[in-house]
């Protein structure tokens, strides 16, 4: 049923839109995200910045534990994030206790 819909509504969406080419792959390609692919939002960390702040975090803990001379070595991350929602609290306690 809810497939039914969707198909509908994309249907209409599409039909409607039909007689003005133009604003059709304007709105197409705001949906597919086209037209943002070369650029990050602003306040977006990089991969290699987010794999930065972890490796300082771990050296941190390290050091106040008495962890010793343990190296981790990561390649340089190649990956970007085009989308990152910071999650609260509650977030990161239930997807910690799924499972257990």
């Amino acid at each position: 049923m809810y497939r039914k819909k969707e198909r509908l509504y994309w249907s209409v969406w599409v039909n409607a839109q039909a007689k003005q080419p133009r604003q059709l792959w304007r709105s197409l390609t705001t949906l597919m995200g086209a037209n943002e692919k070369n650029s990050l939002p602003k306040n977006c960390p990089t991969a290699q910045q987010f794999a930065d702040f972890f490796a300082a975090k771990i050296a941190a803990v390290r050091k106040a534990t008495g962890g010793g001379d343990v190296k981790t070595e990561l390649p340089p991350a190649t990956e970007i994030f085009y989308q990152f929602q910071p999650c609260s609290v509650t977030d990161v306690k239930t997807a910690c206790s799924d499972g257990h």
